[in-house]
């Protein structure tokens, strides 16, 4: 039900900020209204299908649990000012609000709620602990959104205020047809991949669950090894849905030449160390865990580690095309090429597993590689057919190579290098001082720490992998950080060391000259429009 939605706030709110800030109230009411009324739907139909058709079946007994967590599509706006900050572009806030809502609100509600919840199903037998736990999880997970929504209200109004506005504004029904129509049609052209990607992904499950004995042991196991090949997505980049419908719908083209240029170096930037220290560090964390007891079952999680790591390097550049499109408002395009890579995923792994029946024949080694690249042929050819359509119909890209490509693959090498040194001369003795797996947790904590944090991060600056705006912007960006800021001025400040050192800083530098002049264009259109309406106001 949110196809009418879908990509649209931020999309809009970016766009028509700088246009038109009266008429993004009225996107921002269409959607609350949208899935206001939606969430009834959804909510009536799971009540229904809850009270006349779960009895007659072995699920009666989930009744409520199903009922609860259906009154989460209603109001169904709960996230909704949290997305409308990304669109403002208010990544402070919207940071703040992510550890806020994820470390302290979800995380009280839901310890308080399952304990109530156990405490009364202890007192009704009929209840008993495990669903009255289960009962008040449910409702644990509902209930902190609104706190959040609550203090995403805030900030919205905050920002709002700017511009003569309220928050209580968005609550209105002042939208008309047009901006109706315009919302849904746009999330209907950019649902459909995603919606043909659903049952795509159920046919493939369903390939794995029918075609390969012991799957649910093999998915433990990759989903196990991806958590550890994750680590490559930490700073993944800007959002560039808003970045691109801020600029290039309001003719700034070389802002968003600028920003997609950023994208593919902050790409890298934390890619490629974490992929060396993976790979480097996994001969460690194989024997550090054969010394816990049971933790052997999980070794051949291993065999799936560089299958994902290779596809993850892949995936940001995939998902950052998809996001100009959106922003760009071409979603016909996007809606095309998602439907025809899905089909090709389909195909794909109907010849792999249903066909050739390449995991049965390769054992866990085919498992691994067709689990994690056995789509890949398919979203390349997405990927490279996007890249193409944005260079040719967008903007022209400007791809950074060195800072993207150079800087972090030489500071890694360098790093890697040290890395093995110590791994030869120190870590052997540090296992039979303290022991294989204290020892195993102080190497790692060394690699991902200090390593990463005082070599790579050093040498990083000193091999240009930042010129003088690019670290301004980095700088400003570790300010506005949130609860992660004095992380994030720590690595400035180690980046800075290897800067004013450095006989390539500014030798490759990103072209900012004429970006900046537009960012400033639109801070001052910003500034008139916004006086305009308190005018009006």
């Amino acid at each position: 039900m949110d196809v009418g939605t879908a990509y649209g706030i931020e999309r809009f709110v970016a766009e028509y900020r700088i246009k038109d800030p009266k008429k993004m109230i009225k996107y921002l009411q269409f959607f609350i209204w949208y899935q206001m009324i939606t969430g009834l739907f959804q909510v009536t139909f799971v009540a229904l299908w809850s009270l006349y058709y779960i009895p007659k079946t072995t699920l009666a007994y989930a009744i409520w649990i199903f009922l609860i967590l259906s009154t989460t599509q209603y109001p169904g706006c709960l996230h909704f000012f949290k997305a409308v900050l990304r669109g403002l572009q208010q990544f402070h806030k919207t940071a703040i609000l992510d550890f806020i809502g994820n470390y302290i609100f979800q995380q009280a509600t839901n310890i308080i709620f399952i304990l109530l919840g156990r405490w009364w199903g202890a007192r009704n037998p009929i209840i008993g602990e495990l669903l009255g736990l289960s009962i008040g999880a449910a409702i644990g997970s509902y209930i902190d959104d609104f706190f959040t929504t609550a203090l995403s209200i805030y900030y919205f109004d905050k920002v709002v205020k700017q511009f003569g506005m309220r928050w209580y504004e968005a609550l209105r029904h002042d939208f008309d047809w047009n901006i109706a129509w315009e919302s849904i049609s746009f999330g209907i052209r950019v649902s459909i991949g995603p919606l043909w990607a659903t049952f795509v992904g159920f046919t493939i499950n369903m390939y794995w669950i029918n075609y390969v004995p012991q799957w649910t042991t093999f998915a433990t196991l990759s989903g196990l090894a991806r958590g550890i090949a994750d680590l490559m997505k930490l700073g993944e980049g800007i959002d560039l849905i808003p970045a691109i419908s801020e600029s290039f719908l309001n003719g700034k083209n070389k802002l968003a030449q600028f920003y997609i240029s950023q994208t593919f170096k902050y790409w890298t930037f934390f890619a490629v160390p974490m992929a060396f220290l993976i790979t480097t560090y996994v001969p460690v964390l194989i024997k550090a865990a054969l010394s816990i007891q049971g933790a052997e079952n999980y070794i051949l999680a291993t065999s799936f580690i560089f299958p994902w790591i290779l596809f993850n390097f892949q995936e940001n550049v995939t998902h950052t095309a998809d996001n100009i499109i959106v922003g760009a408002s071409r979603p016909n395009f996007l809606m095309l090429t998602r439907v025809l890579e899905e089909t090709g995923k389909l195909l794909l792994m109907t010849l792999w597993i249903v066909w050739l029946k390449i995991p049965i024949k390769y054992g866990i080694g085919g498992v691994a590689w067709v689990h994690a690249m056995g789509i890949w042929p398919a979203v390349i050819a997405k990927t490279i057919a996007g890249w193409w359509y944005i260079n040719k119909k967008i903007v022209k890209v400007h791809f950074p190579y060195w800072q993207t490509f150079f800087a972090p693959f030489v500071s890694s090498i360098i790093m890697i290098g040290l890395s093995r040194l110590y791994l030869i001369l120190i870590h052997p003795k540090l296992e039979s001082a303290i022991g294989v797996l204290p020892a195993g947790v102080i190497s790692l904590i060394i690699a991902f720490l200090v390593l990463f944090a005082f070599v790579y991060l050093g040498f990083y600056g000193f091999f240009g992998g930042f010129d003088d705006f690019g670290f301004q912007i980095f700088r400003t960006s570790a300010e506005m950080a949130g609860p992660s800021k004095w992380l994030m001025k720590s690595i400035s400040k180690i980046i800075s060391v290897g800067i004013k050192i450095s006989p390539l800083h500014n030798k490759f530098p990103i072209p900012s000259k004429y970006a900046e002049l537009e960012a400033y264009e639109l801070m001052y259109k910003r500034k008139f429009v916004d006086s305009q309406v308190k005018q009006v106001k």
